[in-house]
C-alpha cells in the first residue's frame, strides 16, 4: 500500500519538492506550437509547476519563455506588447528580452544603465514535434535535447494535441501504464472500432483476455511496461511492450496496419492540474487527409469539445456527457471517443487520489512498479541537486513502443529482446 508521506512526496511539485525537483531535471512540453501562431502575437500565460509562465514569439519566429511579473513592479506581462524582439510591459515601458535581459527602462533617468542591473528569469526553449519545450531547471544546468524520434521528422508527420485536465498529472501517468483497462473503459462490441496491426485483430485479443499478465524492466530512462494477452489461436499470444520514460511520457504501439505511433505526455500545472498531451506521428508517411482523419476519429479527439483553454465541455457536472443508450448498445463505458474516455475517468477520482484507500491487486503491478521508480528517482534527484544516476533524459531516440504476436511458450524476456535488439535480463535487473 502506499502510505499517505509516499502520496505527498508523489503529487507535489511545486519549487522545493522532491518531485518538483526531478521535473525541473527534464525538457517537458509548455504548450502547443499552435497557440503562438504568428510572430509578435498576444503572449500566452502558462503555469507550469506551480510556476506563472509567459511564453511569446519574436519577430524571427523564435519562442520563448519567461517569468510572468515585470521585474519593475510585477504587472502581468501576459498584456505585454510583443514588439522590438522581447515584451514591453503596458504599465511602465520596460522593455524584457527571451534572454531574461531588461533592454530598455524608460522612465530611469539613466535607463540603459539601470536596465543591465536587472535580470528576469528565463528558461531555455525548443520547439519541435508540434510543441514548445521548455527547460524549468537551474541555469546552465539543462542537458541536450532529447530526440524522442517524431521530434526530427517533418511537421506533416506529425499531429499534436492537449487537453487541460483537473486532476493531478499521476492520475493519467498511472492509467497509462495500466494496460488492461483497455479491455473495459476503451471496448465496444461495434466491430467499426476494430483496430488491426499487420492483419491481427488487437480488439479481438483485448476482448478475448481481461486479465493480461503485466510484466516490468528497469530502464536507466525509465521502465519497459510489458503486458502479455492471450490470443484467439491457442498457439499464440500478444506481446504489447509500452515504455514510460522520465518523468511524465509514455510511447503507445500502433494498433493498426498504417503505423502511427502515440507519444502521450502529462505536464502538471500545479498539484490538481496538468495538460495531458497526445502526439502522433508517422515515420512512413504524411499524418493528414483520411490518415488523420482516421487517427483523429479512432482516439475520438473530434468528439472532445473544447473552449479556448483546452478545458473540455464534458467534466464532472454533466458526468462527460455520458449517454447509457449508448452504454446499452455495447459501448462499454457510454463516452464517445477513446481520449474523452480516459479524461472523464482520472478526474471522476477527484484531484489527488487518496492512495491509502486503494487496494490493489496483481493486475496493478505496473502501476506498483511506476511509484517505486518515480519515488526513487524524486528523492535522489532532491537529495543530489541533478538528475539520478542513470537516467539520462537525452535517450529518449532509440524507445518505441511495439504490438507482436508470438509464440504463446515464448518468454517475455526473449521478446523484449528481440524487439529491442537488447540482452535479455530479469525483471528488474537494470538496462535491458
Amino acid at each position: 500500500m502506499t502510505t499517505a508521506a509516499e502520496n505527498e512526496t508523489l503529487v507535489r511539485v511545486g519549487p522545493g519538492t522532491p518531485m518538483g525537483t526531478l521535473f525541473r531535471r527534464f525538457w517537458i512540453p509548455a504548450t502547443l506550437s499552435e497557440r503562438l501562431p504568428e510572430p509578435e502575437g498576444a503572449p500566452l500565460p502558462l503555469q507550469l509547476l506551480h510556476e506563472r509562465l509567459v511564453a511569446f514569439r519574436d519577430a524571427d519566429g523564435k519562442v520563448h519563455v519567461v517569468d510572468e511579473f515585470c521585474p519593475h513592479r510585477r504587472a502581468s506581462l501576459a498584456y505585454a506588447r510583443c514588439e522590438d524582439g522581447g515584451l514591453r510591459c503596458i504599465f511602465h515601458g520596460w522593455l524584457v528580452g527571451g534572454d531574461g535581459d531588461v533592454w530598455e527602462a524608460p522612465p530611469e533617468r539613466h535607463p540603459e544603465r539601470f536596465a543591465k542591473s536587472v535580470k528576469h528569469p528565463a528558461y531555455p526553449t525548443h520547439e519541435a514535434g508540434g510543441l514548445v519545450w521548455v527547460y524549468l531547471g537551474e541555469p546552465g544546468t539543462a542537458p541536450p535535447f532529447p530526440d524522442y524520434l517524431f521530434t526530427s521528422l517533418p511537421d506533416d508527420h506529425v499531429y499534436a494535441t492537449h487537453y487541460l485536465q483537473e486532476c493531478n498529472y499521476l492520475q493519467g501517468i498511472e492509467a497509462d501504464v495500466d494496460l488492461v483497462h483497455s479491455c473495459y473503459l476503451h471496448s465496444s462490441t461495434d466491430s467499426a472500432a476494430t483496430a488491426k496491426v499487420d492483419g491481427e485483430i488487437v480488439a479481438e485479443v483485448l476482448s478475448n483476455d481481461g486479465a493480461p499478465r503485466p510484466y516490468a524492466q528497469d530502464a536507466e530512462w525509465g521502465f519497459w511496461n510489458i503486458w502479455e494477452y492471450r490470443a484467439p489461436a491457442d498457439d499464440q499470444k500478444m506481446v504489447w511492450i509500452h515504455p514510460f520514460l522520465f518523468p511524465c511520457f509514455t510511447v503507445v504501439a500502433p494498433s493498426r496496419a498504417d503505423r502511427t505511433y502515440l507519444f502521450h505526455a502529462w505536464v502538471p500545472i500545479d498539484d490538481e492540474h496538468h495538460y495531458f498531451y497526445f502526439v502522433h506521428y508517422n515515420h512512413e508517411q504524411p499524418l493528414v487527409g483520411d490518415l488523420l482523419a482516421s487517427v483523429v476519429d479512432l482516439f475520438g479527439h473530434d468528439k472532445v469539445l473544447k473552449d479556448d483553454e483546452y478545458r473540455c465541455v464534458g467534466n464532472l457536472a454533466n458526468r462527460h456527457l455520458q449517454d447509457r443508450g449508448l452504454m446499452a448498445d455495447g459501448l462499454y463505458s457510454g463516452i464517445r471517443g477513446i481520449a474523452a474516455q480516459d479524461i472523464a475517468v482520472l478526474q471522476s477520482m477527484q484531484p489527488i487520489v487518496d492512495r491509502t484507500k486503494e487496494h490493489l491487486g496483481s493486475e496493478d503491478a505496473t502501476v506498483r512498479w511506476l511509484r517505486k521508480r518515480m519515488l526513487a528517482a524524486a528523492r535522489e534527484a532532491a537529495a543530489s541537486g541533478a538528475v539520478p544516476a542513470g537516467i539520462d533524459a537525452s535517450r529518449g531516440g532509440p524507445i518505441q513502443g511495439s504490438i507482436v504476436m508470438v509464440d504463446r511458450d515464448q518468454r517475455w524476456e526473449d521478446t523484449l529482446a528481440q524487439i529491442t535488439g537488447r540482452a535479455a535480463v530479469g525483471a528488474g535487473a537494470g538496462t535491458p
